[in-house]
């Protein structure tokens, strides 16, 4: 009978979920009434609270594991930290995963930066200071930072007598161009990295001019237990006592990486281009007034040391870790061994290496972290436990949730509450991944070896393969255009240089354009692609990509990989530009109309394009507008008559959502105007997917939420 009595009471729940809050009170009241005269009261009274008061929540999913350059602190008592933009997490070793110990929320974001003095754990957001006195559950906020990238936070002991309110530290603030210090715990900051651009060194007024690492070491032979810092900038080693000075080095070159130990610091030196000089290593032991040469030989490891590295030191173990790879002493630098190549050992730019023992190394990536638990000889994903997934995007398709994050794709069967990770069959790698379905298959259109390719997920397989027989566009990507300039000119050895400075002055638009190439839309098993700012049809059968006539130089809009605009249904294909003209095709791209002019918003540019059904909507920066039959377009209002920005829109089968700050919208059937269905969205979307009215939005630092629909 209890079962009975519960199974009912939850009935309730879903019914009086759909009405207005009053209704719900008076309907409340009677049923509950009602049951306690037929049950009784004991049962009833357990309920009635939960009755009340339960709503419809977003929920962070589980399982999409993985973070956006997440931070790394090991703290004395050999506690690992790891910050992401939204939550501070800490490594238990009795479950061995990541544990979440503090959210920062939408208003509070931390910076990947920790220090430690004491039992005071100090952490930056980038705006504040903030300290945490019971290892990170809560932090309370010391005052006001100065803005800017910050490259480490380094405490010291104090260098002069306080008045007693003072505490007996100083603490630096390293940015990438700037230096700061306070001697009151935070609360004020004074800059002084005018040293650092004295007529004694007047490179450090160049443009070019970066901090990349900073580093405190015991100062015993001079000021019994103050510290001297030092920075590793890209213009040479620079320490701090009393004043900046730069020290002399065997070098020329910048320094990328330090790492102090009791007795000794070590610096690792920035490399030259990819065909230029190898990275060297040095250490000393007098607070750099001379150093000594631990290089490994360039001619036995030749590839990991061609570009810049990171150092990392623990006991009598070194580590150089970098794109090419580690290679590990373990005798502090005078024989060194390559333990091979690992593919999940590379790790960019300046991004924190931290060894937990010599044994234990945990690593930051691009979107994650990886650990090695064998000396640094090979590495493995270990993201368990984290949720701070940067997600691109998200689609969901029948009983499957895809998503896009850290340039891989994964899929649910669950509702997000576990994720498989969707591979590459043979085992190759994707770049700049975007996904879309047709027919309930996933396609995935990626970059391998600088050309596009498009893949696809067969029913019953769990690896992408390649569409059969898709060709290769005939023109090659940027990249592989400016590689073979390269290798003519040195060829030829005519105009080497100039071809070499400008080879380098393009690679940000190689990378631009890799960002773009790629994007795609299908209808049916026809695909419709952009490939260098052009776009172009393949179907089945056809052996070359059909150029369709249309071609994009605009200025990009302000959304990251942003090409052309499409969406297809039928025969009929839209294409918006990124200079805001649309382009519409009714004969699956034959032929196409310029029908900007007949559009119902001035916009800068589009966001998307959606069908839903037959019903066309178009999201752009001032709002959306749809047209039922392709000809006459109608801008969608809130019920106040007022255009809606929507941040991202995506149908389920003939309705419109669209999700914003404030929670996501629903095109209601009666009044077709904006109606809100769900509480204000947690962070900020990056997309958005409906199935079997269960929303999901996509975040850039706290991973996937569902939000379950009222009645199911």
């Amino acid at each position: 009978m209890i079962q009975n009595v519960m199974q009912e009471i939850h009935r309730i729940k879903s019914v009086l979920l759909s009405m207005s809050k009053l209704r719900v009170l008076a309907l409340t009241s009677i049923l509950l009434t009602s049951l306690l005269m037929w049950f009784g009261v004991p049962v009833l009274q357990a309920e009635e609270t939960d009755v009340l008061v339960t709503e419809p929540q977003w929920i962070q999913t589980k399982g999409l594991g993985g973070v956006s350059r997440p931070g790394l602190f090991l703290a004395s008592d050999q506690t690992l930290y790891l910050m992401a933009k939204t939550g501070l997490y800490r490594l238990t070793e009795e479950a061995d995963e990541w544990t979440l110990i503090n959210s920062g929320g939408p208003n509070r974001q931390f910076d990947p930066i920790m220090a430690e003095r004491g039992d005071a754990l100090y952490l930056l957001t980038p705006d504040e200071l903030l300290v945490s006195t019971d290892r990170g559950r809560t932090w309370e906020a010391l005052g006001k930072r100065p803005k800017g990238h910050a490259v480490a936070l380094v405490i010291a002991d104090g260098t002069r007598e306080r008045s007693p309110q003072h505490v007996d530290m100083t603490m630096y603030l390293v940015l990438e161009t700037e230096v700061f210090r306070s001697e009151d715990g935070g609360k004020q900051w004074v800059a002084i990295g005018e040293g650092l651009r004295t007529d004694s060194t007047p490179e450090a007024r160049d443009i070019g001019f970066r901090i990349h690492d900073a580093a405190a070491i015991d100062n015993i032979i001079f000021a019994g237990k103050n510290q001297i810092v030092f920075l590793g900038t890209s213009r040479g080693l620079f320490r701090f006592t009393s004043g900046w000075e730069k020290v002399t080095l065997p070098t020329l070159e910048g320094i990328n990486s330090l790492a102090a130990t009791e007795d000794r610091l070590y610096v690792a030196t920035i490399s030259g281009q990819p065909d230029g000089p190898h990275c060297s290593l040095f250490y000393s032991t007098d607070f750099g007034d001379s150093w000594t040469d631990i290089t490994p030989s360039t001619d036995e490891h030749p590839v990991k040391l061609i570009h810049t590295v990171k150092i990392v030191s623990v006991g009598d173990t070194l580590m150089v870790i970098g794109p090419g790879g580690v290679l590990l002493s373990y005798d502090r630098g005078e024989t060194w061994k390559d333990p091979g190549r690992d593919p999940h050992a590379f790790t960019g730019g300046f991004l924190p290496v931290v060894a937990l023992d010599e044994n234990n190394f945990y690593k930051s990536q691009l979107s994650g972290v990886t650990r090695s638990t064998d000396g640094g000889r090979s590495w493995h994903p270990f993201v368990e436990g984290l949720v701070s997934a940067d997600v691109q995007n998200l689609i969901a398709d029948k009983n499957m949730l895809y998503a896009v994050s850290g340039g891989k794709v994964a899929k649910s069967a669950n509702r997000g509450e576990s994720w498989e990770a969707v591979n590459v069959s043979g085992g190759g790698k994707l770049l700049i991944p975007r996904i879309g379905t047709t027919n309930n298959t996933l396609y995935v259109s990626s970059i391998a070896s600088h050309r596009t390719q498009l893949l696809h997920l067969p029913v019953e397989s769990d690896a992408l393969v390649p569409v059969q027989g898709i060709p290769d566009f005939k023109e090659d990507n940027l990249y592989v255009e400016w590689k073979k300039r390269l290798a003519e000119a040195r060829e030829t050895n005519v105009n080497v240089r100039e071809t070499e400075r400008l080879w380098r002055e393009s690679l940000l638009f190689i990378a631009e354009e890799d960002t773009r190439n790629g994007g795609f839309t299908l209808v049916g098993e026809t695909v419709f692609m952009e490939h260098r700012r052009k776009l172009f049809r393949w179907r089945p059968g056809e052996t070359a990509w059909h150029y369709t006539g249309l071609e994009d130089q605009g200025e990009l809009p302000p959304i990251d990989g942003k090409g052309f605009t499409l969406a297809a249904s039928g025969n009929t294909v839209y294409a918006g530009k990124r200079e805001g003209d649309l382009f519409q095709s009714l004969d699956n791209g034959d032929t196409w109309k310029d029908i900007t002019d007949s559009l119902a918003l001035e916009f800068e540019y589009f966001k998307d394009i959606v069908f839903a059904d037959s019903t066309v909507y178009i999201s752009t920066d001032t709002g959306v507008m749809r047209s039922l039959n392709s000809e006459v377009w109608q801008t969608l209002t809130d019920t106040a008559g007022n255009p809606l920005l929507i941040d991202w829109i995506a149908a389920e089968d003939a309705t419109l959502y669209g999700v914003c700050d404030n929670g996501v919208y629903r095109v209601d059937d009666q009044t077709d105007t904006w109606r809100q269905i769900t509480s204000e969205a947690p962070y900020a979307a990056t997309s958005l997917a409906i199935a079997d009215e269960v929303l999901y939005i996509g975040t850039k630092h706290s991973g996937i939420f569902r939000f379950q629909r009222e009645g199911r």
